[in-house]
């Protein structure tokens, strides 16, 4: 297995070198690169720093009479002392694919390393995507390994990935969606789900949808979700949504064998826009657990573009199972001159795990600014500074340049 998760990655790249190389393609290429410099203060008093790279590949051509599309994307990181806390890998590979396209853009084939907006399923594989496009109905089939680029150790391991799925236009503005996928670890299955989605768009933004995954080898629904936006005017519209949801884990894993419980949530969201410069939005959450609990979620937030310059703020407040919770946050950045842009901001917390016990005060305050050194390049440049109750105070600073060719 690893052996083909090394060699999907190569073949995709030697396609890319076919379309910038061969006589008979032509193609246009692009690079997107980002070098990110950053330095902070360990628990222990000790300094630390790690240098990145981020590079984004990708290139359009023809061959055969096909469209080539060829995009790449990873990181490379050199840490000082250790690595950042969370990131076991930081040398990562997220994508690297090439993807042939018929004629008016319908029927595709993609090869490599590739984020599957599928409903059932691992989202990272390296394998095979197949589209093939009709009238009113799309299909869909897609076969390979799962992707670790996520850089955690605890799921390293490549599982085969199986999975099928089509898209159907009812009418004007209604879709219908199934999907299938599963996951195989040699001739045990680990995985497997089925999927429908619905959506209709009727007037402008306006539209209603509804979702829902079944987990086959449990036998349980999976996650649910129905709601639907309400455009009443340019000024003023609503979200109501409900979802459902109940965690689900590999066959070979021990929790597979525990009940767990599942999760709802109700929501309700107002957004309001007096104008082209001034945007509130209100979102309001109920939570309820199968086995008991819940909690409450409240967050008002604003946006203010007066001019060269955007103003925001939040306010979030959530109280019940899991503890209580108050953050604050807000936001200043500013244009001066054609090539500079500079912002400050920061938030306050404060959180506690049972009424009146436990207390846990933070603040993190920024500072920073963005100047475009020429038509295709950029310099950014950002200081912050953290204090919480459990953790000594820490200074940190980035420096990131970004070239596009």
């Amino acid at each position: 297995m690893p052996k083909y998760r090394l060699s999907i990655p190569v073949l995709a790249f030697t396609a890319l070198l076919l379309v910038l190389f061969t006589g008979q393609a032509r193609a246009e290429a692009s690079l997107s690169s980002v070098t990110s410099y950053t330095s902070w203060e360990e628990e222990d008093g000790t300094g630390n720093t790690a240098a990145s790279q981020y590079v984004l590949l990708s290139n359009r051509g023809t061959l055969g009479g096909y469209r080539l599309d060829v995009e790449g994307y990873g990181r490379v990181t050199a840490v000082g002392e250790e690595v950042e806390p969370g990131d076991d890998n930081p040398n990562r590979l997220y994508t690297l694919a090439a993807t042939l396209t018929g004629a008016q853009g319908r029927n595709s084939m993609t090869f490599g390393r590739q984020y599957i907006p599928a409903l059932a399923g691992p989202r990272f594989l390296d394998g095979l995507n197949l589209t093939a496009d009709f009238d009113k109905l799309s299909v869909n089939a897609r076969w390979g390994y799962t992707a670790d680029v996520t850089g955690d150790a605890g799921i390293s391991k490549a599982d085969e990935v199986l999975g099928a799925g089509l898209d159907y236009r009812l009418k004007t503005g209604m879709y219908l969606s199934l999907d299938y996928g599963r996951t195989m670890d040699d001739d045990s299955l680990l995985t497997e789900f089925i999927a429908t989605e619905w959506a209709y768009s009727w007037y402008r933004f306006t539209r209603a949808y509804a979702s829902f995954n079944w987990d086959l080898m449990s036998k349980t629904l999976h996650e649910s979700l129905v709601g639907t936006r309400l455009h009443f005017s340019d000024r003023f519209s609503a979200i109501f949504e409900l979802s459902h949801n109940v965690q689900s884990f590999d066959s070979d894993s021990i929790y597979s064998v525990f009940a767990i419980s599942a999760a709802y949530s109700r929501t309700f969201s107002l957004l309001f826009t007096p104008s082209m410069n001034t945007r509130y939005l209100w979102d309001y959450t109920v939570e309820n657990y199968q086995e008991g609990g819940g909690g409450r979620r409240y967050e008002v937030s604003g946006r203010w573009t007066p001019g060269r310059s955007k103003i925001s703020a939040s306010l979030l407040q959530h109280q019940g199972s899991g503890g209580d919770l108050v953050e604050v946050s807000t936001g200043l950045s500013t244009r001066l001159g054609d090539r500079w842009d500079v912002g400050i901001g920061g938030d306050v917390s404060r959180s506690q795990k049972n009424k009146g016990e436990n207390t846990v005060g933070s603040s993190l305050v920024y500072c920073g600014g963005r100047v475009k050194t020429s038509d295709s390049s950029s310099l950014d440049l950002r200081i912050e500074r953290t204090d919480d109750d459990l953790f000594p105070e820490s200074l940190s600073g980035r420096i990131a340049f970004e070239l596009e060719l």
